[in-house]
């Protein structure tokens, strides 16, 4: 199945590696994301003040926010935005994500004043439970923390990648080297153990892995990091937009396997299911006057 979610990012010949846009989440269930702002006077940094303002979707590129499964801190994340409800949280995510990377001279600046005006910060935060973000005023016109390279280019650099993809639950460096990729069927100068985006294989409790070792996640299911970036970027975007649905509370992928396969055959198939789906979704039923959409949404 991995394998047709591989093929699914490469549809239509595009680039089907993960870039910004497919590899953010929206913060579903959250209305509001506070920011701590920043601003720069006299080519200085300070902190001004807790902001607040509405979601918006359009934005998400700005936010660099992705979902991560399980007590991840701030050292195994890709973007210092987090879920916030309550200082702990800031202190081990965002605070310690600046404190790990202090390589970049921007982080090692913000991490200054984070940690400098820590206790108001705390005072200002109050009891907020939102999306937590970055917000500056006063650096070259750069507003979000999705406007500076220095963040973007860290969220997809290869080293942040493969961090996220060998490292995870207290284990470090679940990797093989020179092996066979369980998806591509190729021998890879690395393969990674922690590099499933989906829930129905995971490794988050020992009880679920080989030898009840989180570590042999590897041997179960090895990923080279092509493949990875395949399945984490378009192929997981392109399955949850065109071949996702909801019913009575229960989520389902609908994903089809040809027998004679044929790239020309799979596009045109998983086209038609797609649009054949999206049309279902808005006819109305017959005798109980509702949409599927309706139904799915738990409308009756």
């Amino acid at each position: 199945m991995f394998t047709l979610i591989k093929e699914l990012a490469e549809l239509e010949g595009q680039d089907s590696g993960i870039d910004i846009r497919d590899s953010l989440d929206f913060p579903k269930g959250l209305k509001n994301v506070i920011f701590i702002e920043l601003e720069k006077n006299n080519n200085k940094l300070n902190y001004k003040r807790i902001g607040v303002e509405e979601i918006q979707e359009t934005k998400i590129e700005k936010y660099l926010y992705k979902v991560v499964k399980g007590n991840v801190s701030g050292q195994g994340r890709l973007s210092p935005t987090i879920k916030y409800s309550s200082f702990k949280e800031f202190e081990e995510r965002t605070l310690l994500w600046f404190e790990a990377r202090q390589e970049i001279e921007l982080f090692k600046e913000i991490f200054f004043i984070l940690e400098k005006n820590k206790e108001q910060i705390k005072k200002d935060l109050e009891n907020y439970n939102v999306l937590l973000s970055l917000k500056f005023d006063g650096i070259d016109g750069k507003t979000y923390i999705g406007d500076f390279p220095e963040f973007t280019q860290y969220f997809l650099s290869d080293k942040e990648i493969v961090k996220n993809f060998s490292e995870k639950y207290g284990k470090k460096n679940v990797l093989l080297e020179k092996s066979t990729c369980s998806i591509c069927s190729s021998v890879n100068k690395e393969v990674y153990g922690f590099a499933s985006p989906f829930p129905f294989y995971t490794v988050d409790s020992p009880g679920f892995a080989y030898s009840f070792d989180q570590r042999s996640s590897v041997k179960q299911l090895p990923i080279c990091l092509e493949c990875a970036k395949k399945i984490n970027g378009k192929g997981k975007k392109y399955l949850e937009n065109n071949l996702s649905f909801r019913l009575f509370n229960m989520n389902y992928y609908l994903i089809p396997e040809l027998v004679n396969k044929n790239p020309e055959d799979f596009k045109e198939i998983v086209e038609e299911i797609s649009n054949t789906y999206q049309n279902l979704k808005n006819l109305p039923d017959k005798n109980q006057g509702t949409s599927l959409k309706e139904i799915e949404e738990g409308f009756i």
